[in-house]
């Protein structure tokens, strides 16, 4: 089930995001992520890492060769620092193993 709903956010999150220059969407899609470091288990939580990271990954390149945003300096770093934030939930998903 939490399979089904990891890959049902990620095509939802890619739908959205090619409609939109909302930058709040990639934010609320790493949310979604933080939210399965509850469950507890690295191996899942590494397959819906790394399908996270390639949705954002997609639909950022979408967006710009779209045309809905550029990429500039401000994008860049955008990106940036959403790939820290996504580093750091993983982070925290292997120290959440210790207790």
């Amino acid at each position: 089930m939490r399979i089904c709903i990891t890959v049902e956010v990620g095509l939802a999150y890619l739908f959205f995001i090619l409609n939109t220059e909302g930058s709040f969407l990639g934010m609320a899609f790493v949310g979604v992520l933080g939210v399965s470091v509850l469950y507890y288990n690295t191996v899942y939580y590494t397959g819906a890492f790394v399908f996270s990271v390639a949705m954002y990954i997609i639909g950022q390149v979408a967006r710009v060769n779209a045309g809905v945003v550029s990429a500039d300096a401000n994008g860049v770093c955008n990106v940036i620092m959403t790939f820290a934030v996504f580093v750091m939930l993983f982070i925290i998903s292997r120290l959440s193993k210790m207790f």
